[in-house]
């Protein structure tokens, strides 16, 4: 081997021992970067980190919506509760009327067994002013009754048949000659009558009955905002009977 070969002998050596260190730089790399993706790849950022660690947290209570709108304001224009009814005691005074009366009502039938209370029935009372040539009263023989009148008629959608009473006609005729309900006022007793009969078959201005059924509210009590009293009805005779109560209605 001349010294020509010698001279580049180590050359080839640096060279291949180069390409080994560049490999070996590249594998080391490589190993450097799986051990940091198998410790770290599965890490979340921090702002990912504390998401998650809210949403491991406790669980939120459900919520109550009942409890919600107990909360809240209660609902505007909602109704009174309606004043209880009871028989009522004592008697009208003299100047009792209820003329100038006229407006809307909750009325009340309580009908009673055995001096006790039993069925219930509810609904509404109408009460309008009687037209003027029909507010005096007129009997059999087709004449005025002195002292008796007639200030209100009206209408009521009761069922009466509920306690047990009547049904003489339509309750809910507005004819005031022959209405659902008529206010017929007495003065010719040692004390006032005032009455509410029922039925428009009843109240008929161009029949007088003489037999029937019937169902009539006598009123016994008067105050600011209602009246109250008892009530009887039956066919022949009183079938049925209890108390009532008209409370005006807001």
């Amino acid at each position: 081997m001349g010294p020509q070969e010698v001279a580049l002998r180590p050359q080839g050596v640096a060279a291949l021992e180069c390409r080994v260190a560049r490999g070996m730089i590249a594998l080391l790399m490589f190993a450097l970067f799986a051990a940091c993706s198998s410790t770290d790849g599965d890490r979340q950022p921090p702002a990912v980190e504390a998401a998650a660690a809210d949403a491991t947290g406790p669980p939120a209570a459900d919520v109550d919506m009942d409890q919600v709108a107990a909360a809240g304001e209660a609902p505007t224009g909602s109704r009174a509760p309606t004043p209880a009814c009871v028989r009522p005691e004592g008697g009208l005074a003299a100047d009792a009327s209820l003329e100038g009366r006229a407006g809307n009502y909750r009325l009340r039938m309580i009908e009673e067994v055995e001096g006790n209370p039993a069925r219930t029935a509810e609904g509404s009372l109408v009460l309008l002013n009687q037209v003027e040539s029909l507010r005096q009263f007129e009997g059999s023989a087709g004449g005025p009754i002195p002292g008796v009148t007639s200030p209100l008629f009206g209408t009521t959608d009761i069922n009466v048949e509920a306690v047990g009473a009547v049904r003489v006609g339509d309750l809910s005729s507005r004819n005031p000659a022959s209405p659902g309900v008529l206010v017929i006022e007495s003065e010719t007793g040692t004390s006032p009558s005032i009455l509410l009969r029922l039925g428009s078959d009843a109240n008929r201005r161009d029949l007088v009955r003489f037999d029937g059924g019937y169902a009539v509210l006598r009123v016994v009590e008067i105050t600011a905002e209602s009246f109250s009293g008892t009530w009887s009805s039956g066919a022949r005779g009183p079938d049925s009977e209890g108390f009532f109560c008209a409370t005006q209605s807001r």
